[in-house]
């Protein structure tokens, strides 16, 4: 902070808390307007995912020294289509191999682009360790570690906010800050400090005040008198 003459300790505290729930305020639409702009160009440009989520790559005739490839639109939730628009998602799931049964996955979502999964996404799934598990098993991830639940008893958050409602709030848990108003002080080392001390006449004051000023024009009046006469 750069102030061209030095603040009171209360002016100080209120400076500082202003430009903190300033940078509260803009950090996260700051955030949100370029996390907009990329979706949007990524959309817009019809970017194929690498994973083939929003795209898939189709041949309208197969032949072995030239072919020609199309891009079809993935299609979700029946009637979503990702040419359209960008954040249709479905539940993700596991399909079991030469099964057809699929096992959902608690919170998770799957959709055009990754990016667009994760943000539809929620947490809960890392705060049950039978879903962990489940990934564990299914990602074919063999480590002696076993990974902890979450706990929601340290977080203000809810378990089934969004990862998008949490990037709304940056994940922050808690905002602190430490104001220092001895170390602004010397930072700022001024030369010479003044002050004004106001003070309200009381009776007594004013009483004190009007009899000093009457004797003392009582004595320049004596002694001048005689010489003007």
């Amino acid at each position: 902070m750069i102030t061209k003459q030095l603040l009171s300790e209360e002016n100080f505290n209120l400076h500082i808390n202003s430009m903190i729930n300033e940078a509260k305020s803009n950090a996260p639409s700051t955030f949100i307007r370029l996390l907009s702009l990329l979706q949007a160009t990524n959309h817009g440009n019809a970017i194929v995912s690498a994973y083939g989520t929003n795209y898939q790559y189709k041949a309208s005739v197969y032949d072995i020294v030239q072919t020609t490839l199309y891009t079809q639109a993935m299609t979700y939730d029946g009637n979503c289509s990702c040419q359209l628009n960008s954040t249709c998602i479905i539940n993700a799931s596991f399909i079991e191999i030469d099964s057809t049964q699929s096992i959902t996955i608690k919170g998770f979502k799957m959709g055009c682009t990754p990016s667009e999964s994760l943000l539809a996404s929620t947490l809960e799934c890392f705060y049950d360790q039978s879903c962990i598990n489940l990934i564990q098993t299914m990602a074919g991830y063999n480590t002696n570690i076993t990974p902890i639940p979450l706990n929601i008893t340290n977080s203000r958050f809810l378990m089934n906010m969004t990862v998008m409602n949490l990037i709304n709030d940056l994940f922050v848990e808690k905002w602190s800050a430490i104001m220092n108003y001895s170390s602004y002080f010397y930072k700022c080392s001024p030369m010479i400090c003044s002050y004004t001390y106001i003070q309200q006449l009381d009776s007594f004051y004013t009483l004190t005040y009007l009899l000093g000023l009457y004797g003392g024009l009582t004595i320049v009046l004596k002694w001048i008198s005689p010489k003007i006469v």
